[in-house]
């Protein structure tokens, strides 16, 4: 299409900004999984005819990649001008692509996109987690990131030298790094220190991970420990996520947690919610600016645990959320604002 044509020329240009650079592999993802989605056959195989060229879309990271001009991995992440949380939404972001692209397709970007994580972890001195992480938002990011690549086939001939999903576990080459444990573990930070039933009946407070924590529950935060949840089921199977997801959820939508939802905003997420002490109740913060992020978690949470219960009505929660932001937060054009 004509819109195909224009991104792609778009994803040529290497003078791009660092922000821009990432914009544009997002939405270059997008668009190769849109169009291969409504273009192809009951069976098809992913290549150049469907959307955005497979080229293009290396071309659209290459500046986010090794050897790419904001590729600067040190112990606060893998990319130049980024904090850590952002460094582990660019990592996300790259993950997808590879896993939209497929690496049987492009085995070079697999291999790229492998090598940022594993220079990641390199640089850090904690497992995985880069300094600078202080709550618990922060490590959620970096948990979804891993899960992300984790569910990456790799190419078949990497598989057959010993790399690989295995057990539901990335395994080879030369850091042996079990995403999924990496996972697990904030995730049980989450569940051990965060979740607080004492204060607004349930919900997972913000942070910081090391020393007293902060009363005050933040959206984000609470949208991402569901993310992780479902995420976590669906990679692993095991019950246990997918009943704190359910729980999470409930609390969310039915329990005290509706408070971070701002009614005079159509129902959008807020920032969080505090507890009033002298009223002995919990109130949302809400704040002049409706957040995007705050409203595109949920979505891909929503979708996630949808996957996991066949339950209808978490899709209509999602589709009230998603419309709802269209009307109030999109330029005519449909562009996002905040």
């Amino acid at each position: 299409s004509s819109l195909a044509q224009r991104l792609s020329v778009d994803c040529f240009r290497a003078d791009m900004a660092f922000v821009v650079a990432r914009l544009r592999t997002v939405l270059c993802v997008s668009l190769f999984a849109a169009s291969a989605h409504a273009a192809a056959p009951a069976v098809a195989t992913r290549s150049s005819k469907q959307g955005v060229p497979t080229t293009l879309l290396h071309s659209a990271a290459a500046q986010l990649l090794p050897g790419g001009q904001f590729y600067a991995p040190s112990s606060l992440g893998n990319f130049e001008g980024e904090a850590p949380w952002q460094a582990a939404n660019t990592l996300e972001t790259l993950a997808s692509l590879a896993g939209a692209v497929g690496p049987a397709v492009q085995p070079a970007l697999y291999g790229a996109v492998r090598q940022a994580f594993d220079d990641a972890l390199a640089a850090t001195h904690d497992g995985f987690f880069p300094s600078g992480l202080r709550d618990y938002d922060d490590f959620g990011w970096w948990a979804l990131a891993v899960l992300r690549f984790a569910r990456v086939p790799p190419p078949a001939p990497a598989a057959s030298e010993g790399s690989g999903i295995s057990g539901n576990v990335l395994i080879g080459g030369t850091t042996a790094l079990n995403y999924v444990g990496i996972a697990r573990t904030v995730f049980d930070m989450f569940v051990q220190r965060a979740w607080n039933e004492s204060q607004c009946g349930g919900g997972v407070l913000s942070g910081p991970v090391a020393g007293p924590l902060l009363s005050g529950k933040a959206t984000i935060t609470n949208e991402l420990f569901l993310a992780l949840a479902t995420a976590l089921f669906e990679v692993t199977g095991e019950h246990q996520f997918l009943e704190w997801a359910n729980k999470q959820w409930g609390w969310m939508s039915m329990g005290q947690g509706k408070a971070m939802r701002d009614a005079s905003k159509g129902g959008m997420f807020s920032e969080g919610m505090d507890l009033d002490y002298e009223w002995e109740r919990c109130v949302g913060r809400h704040t002049s600016t409706a957040w995007t992020y705050n409203q595109g978690v949920v979505l891909g949470a929503l979708a996630s645990l949808f996957r996991a219960t066949g339950d209808e009505s978490l899709l209509r929660s999602a589709d009230e959320i998603a419309r709802t932001v269209m009307q109030r937060l999109a330029t005519p054009d449909g562009v996002l604002q905040e």
